[in-house]
């Protein structure tokens, strides 16, 4: 799985099979404070990775760790469908039981994408979202806001007032602001890295995008947790235990879903 070097939310990413904004025609993708803020270094890969692992093996592996944590799961055009719900026929119900479309990609190298998107805009919420970034950046469902009583101004939207929730509980966030000089227009996202971060996370560490329809991102790389174990020319093998990096995805994933929809765990 590739990693994007931006996230955009006009959806030109690698997810909606969209392009890139192009120079050529006056378009270019900006990050708020990219000019004082050099970008992170993140850590290189061997020159070849070499899972020892069947095709398929890492999804499958996670996905039984998913259930045997009691996290619903069901694979669906070769992802796996997480806390699958049908669609609300109404933005009401979908208000009340905070509906989302939960999609989890696991690749053979153990890269891992997660992106919850609400039915609905308007039925998410700032302090939600903020919850289950937390727990995909912590590993821990526990939740609750700095100030869980605040209702932010509409013109705030879930994405700003997320952001803030999350800043006040120390984590990193971060800004991006994407123009398209084409069409005159400018949109936007936050990332978010863990405690200490200053919102600039390498797919290494982990990083959460929380776009303005209050769609959450959680990219992550856990192929550089498992000692290579052979080195050939120019080749290296990874992963010699897929087992160890499936349950740390399922853990951290059946973190992000008790704090999203802890019913559906309760007990």
């Amino acid at each position: 799985m590739a990693y994007r070097t931006g996230h955009s939310p006009n959806g030109w990413g690698r997810e909606s099979g969209g392009t890139p904004p192009n120079p050529e025609e006056g378009q270019s993708a900006v990050t708020t404070a990219a000019l004082s803020n050099p970008a992170p270094t993140t850590p290189e890969r061997p020159v070849a990775l070499v899972a020892l692992v069947a095709p398929g093996e890492m999804k499958r592996l996670t996905r039984d760790y998913l259930v045997s944590e009691g996290v619903p799961v069901k694979l669906a055009d070769d992802q796996l469908l997480v806390a699958p719900a049908a669609r609300p026929r109404s933005k009401r119900k979908a208000r009340e039981t905070r509906a989302a479309r939960c999609t989890l990609d696991v690749a053979d190298d153990a890269d891992v994408r997660l992106i919850i998107r609400p039915w609905a805009a308007e039925t998410a919420d700032g302090h939600w979202l903020a919850d289950i970034a937390a727990a995909l950046l912590t590993g821990s469902a526990v939740t609750g806001a700095c100030h869980p009583g605040t209702e932010y101004p509409a013109e705030i939207g879930v994405k700003g007032a997320a952001g803030m929730d999350l800043r006040d509980r120390g984590f990193g966030v971060r800004l991006n602001a994407f123009e398209d000089l084409y069409c005159y227009r400018v949109t936007s996202d936050i990332s978010v890295t863990a405690p200490g971060a200053d919102g600039r996370g390498t797919p290494v560490e982990g990083v959460v995008y929380v776009a303005d329809d209050g769609t959450v991102t959680w990219e992550r790389a856990y192929w550089h947790q498992h000692p290579v174990t052979g080195q050939e020319p120019d080749t290296w093998s990874s992963l010699p235990e897929p087992s160890a990096a499936a349950r740390a995805i399922a853990g951290t994933v059946t973190a992000a879903v008790r704090a999203a929809w802890p019913e559906l765990t309760a007990g």
